[in-house]
C-alpha cells in the first residue's frame, strides 16, 4: 500500500506487523515514512527516532529522520542526522544537498567550501551523465554555482 501512495491505509498495517514482530525494521522505517509524507511529523519522529537509535548503520533511517527533523525546523537534529547518513554514504547526492541546506539554515559556515566543492562534484557527475539534478534551480541561486551549472540545472 505505501508503494501505492495509500499511506493512510497502509499505517496500521505496519502498527499490526509490529505489534507482531517489533524488531522489523522495515515496517518501522515504512511507518515513519508514511507519517511522514501524510505531515504527521511529531508520531515520524517518535517513530524513526529510536529507529535511527536501534540500527545506526541505516542509512535510509538516518535520512529518513533528517528530512523530518527539517520539517519541524530542527536543523541542528537534522543536520547530525544528515551527517551520519554521509557517514555511511559519503557522496550521496540527496545527503548532501539536504545537510548543505540544513547548514545553510543555522548560517553554518564553518566547513563550506569544502562542502560545495562534494556538492558541486556530485551535481557536475549528474550534469555529465544527463541525470536530473539532485540541487534544483532554487537550490542552485543559495549556491556559488556558476552561470552554466546554474543553466544546467535548470
Amino acid at each position: 500500500l505505501g508503494n501505492n501512495n495509500d499511506y493512510g491505509e497502509a499505517i496500521p498495517l505496519y502498527r499490526r506487523a509490529l505489534s507482531i514482530d517489533p524488531s522489523i525494521m522495515a515496517a518501522r522505517h515504512n511507518l515513519g515514512s508514511a507519517l511522514h509524507t501524510l505531515k504527521r511529523f511529531q508520531e515520524a519522529i517518535a517513530v524513526l527516532r529510536p529507529l535511527a537509535e536501534d540500527t545506526p548503520s541505516c542509512f535510509e533511517c538516518l535520512l529518513s529522520l533528517g528530512h523530518t527533523l527539517s520539517e519541524v525546523k530542527d536543523h541542528e537534529g537534522a543536520i547530525e542526522m544528515y551527517h551520519r547518513a554521509l557517514d555511511l554514504r559519503n557522496e550521496d547526492p540527496d545527503a548532501l544537498l539536504n545537510y548543505y541546506h540544513a547548514k545553510q539554515q543555522v548560517i553554518d559556515w564553518t566547513d563550506r567550501e569544502v562542502l560545495f566543492e562534494r556538492l558541486a562534484r556530485v551535481t557536475e557527475q549528474q550534469l555529465s551523465q544527463r541525470h536530473l539534478t539532485t540541487v534544483g534551480p532554487y537550490y542552485s541561486l543559495l549556491s556559488p554555482f556558476d552561470q552554466e551549472h546554474m543553466m544546467g540545472i535548470a
